[in-house]
């Protein structure tokens, strides 16, 4: 009879001892090898006659081999699954310790394989209570800025026309091109890109005062990577220099720019026309309700942002105080992952190691809330989540009958209804941590919590 024997190396890693006796696979690999013999065609054989000691010489190995792995798995599968007590991390991997196997069936007995498996911790999550303070921040949305969305719908509103002659202003949109320096001279096979900039308040002041002193044709020096105040390295590779993926070497920082198009928006006036195209027919009837209107969007659009920022803060914090009591079986982990992909090699491995271990971190803290707080998902949440995204996409209210044949067709896609439940379970975390802490609500400008999440987002690991 076959089984499984755990030996606890140490409280984060285990070794797997399988024991598979003759007898149980004895049954399964003659059948096997009748099987084989009935339905393959071997040269110098009619179909089904091949000699059985034939077979076994020639074929037995791999068919051994098969049947044994099978019955491997399932042994694994099921003690895994039965183990209540443990709670295991990765997958099993073939110990350093395993002596070499041959399935040659006429000399097979007993096997034996070892297996290296890592633990989780065993830990309570520390940082939950009403003396843990959590600051949200809620919208304080200023005059200002309900001016400066106003002026952005009138420009995005507006015709755009070429400037031929005359200096940039502010405003305007430009057609850039981008061509990589080398020690002054165009790099050979180096990154040259077309890309659109605006001139706004969201560009360095220095670059921007420059620019706005130029006219097209005109070339320039710059650094595409101090540019835009606002934007980090992954946008700019992305949208200023056309790099969809990592480049292999570095990317310089002397890159000659040339203007190539320069293009003005020819404003509407703030009339009842423009109110009717873009909120919507008598729905804005002068500029104050179109101010009153831009501000609640604004707050809700903000709050939106904040609760995403919120949600990240409490992640990073319980990561914060439990990261230490988290240890994880690292050299078990960075072996176990080496072999779940053949792009991951050693080197790839150690690259990515702290991104991966901070998410399976989180993983640990996440599946314990839900285990202690009996978090579920149910189907009537699922379908109100759809039906939630359905109105969204296309912006107003659908009838019932077409919102549940599309709801029902919907359900039927695993990998839509998985990501939509693990939103849901998601959700369902946060709101019991955020119910488990004490919560500091403070009022911010959309300025202030842009700072906000550029501080939070550059402390991640990796």
């Amino acid at each position: 009879m076959s089984k499984v024997v755990k030996e606890d190396l140490d409280q984060l890693n285990a070794s797997l001892t399988v024991l598979i006796d003759k007898g149980s696979y004895a049954d399964s690999f003659d059948s096997a090898l009748k099987n084989y013999k009935h339905r393959s065609h071997i040269k110098g054989f009619r179909k089904g006659k091949a000699p059985e000691g034939y077979l076994k010489k020639a074929y037995g190995p791999a068919i051994l081999a098969d049947v044994i792995n099978d019955l491997l798995q399932e042994e694994i599968n099921n003690f895994l699954r039965e183990d209540k007590d443990t709670n295991y991390l990765g997958h099993p991997i073939a110990s350093p310790q395993q002596a070499p196997i041959s399935f040659d069936p006429t000399q097979a007995g007993d096997f034996e394989f070892k297996f290296d498996i890592g633990k989780a911790p065993v830990f309570d999550i520390k940082g939950l209570g009403t003396d843990n303070v959590v600051e949200r921040f809620v919208p304080n949305i200023t005059d200002e800025e309900v001016e400066k969305d106003l002026a952005g719908i009138r420009r995005r509103m507006g015709k755009l026309e070429d400037v031929e002659e005359g200096p940039i202003r502010e405003d305007d949109l430009l057609t850039l091109h981008a061509e990589e320096l080398e020690n002054g001279a165009h790099k050979h096979g180096g990154i040259h890109h077309h890309f659109s900039l605006r001139l706004d308040e969201e560009l360095d002041p220095d670059f921007k005062k420059d620019m706005l002193q130029r006219k097209v044709g005109e070339k320039f020096i710059f650094n595409p990577f101090a540019i835009n105040k606002e934007a980090n390295d992954g946008y700019v590779r992305r949208y200023y220099l056309g790099l969809e993926e990592e480049p292999d070497g570095e990317i310089g920082t002397e890159f000659e720019g040339r203007i190539e198009r320069i293009r003005r928006a020819e404003l509407p006036p703030m009339d009842q026309a423009m109110f009717d195209s873009y909120f919507g027919e008598g729905v804005v009837t002068s500029v104050e309700e179109a101010k009153e209107r831009i501000r609640e969007e604004l707050g809700q659009y903000f709050t939106r942002r904040a609760g995403s920022l919120f949600s990240q803060s409490l992640r990073k914090r319980l990561l914060d105080l439990n990261r230490e009591q988290l240890e994880l079986p690292e050299e078990f982990l960075k072996r176990w992952l080496a072999t779940t992909d053949e792009k991951n090699t050693p080197e790839e491995v150690e690259k990515t190691f702290d991104r991966f271990a901070e998410s399976l971190r989180w993983s640990l803290i996440r599946n314990k809330l839900i285990r202690d707080n009996n978090l579920e998902v149910t189907e009537e949440e699922v379908r109100g989540d759809f039906a939630r995204r359905i109105n969204e996409s296309v912006g107003y209210q659908l009838d019932e009958t077409v919102i549940q044949s599309t709801i029902d067709r919907l359900m039927q896609d695993e990998k839509q209804l998985e990501r939509v439940a693990e939103d849901l379970l998601e959700e369902k975390v946060y709101r019991t941590i955020e119910g488990a802490v004490g919560v500091k609500e403070t009022p911010v400008a959309f300025k202030e919590l842009s700072e906000k999440e550029m501080a939070l987002y550059e402390k991640r690991p990796g």
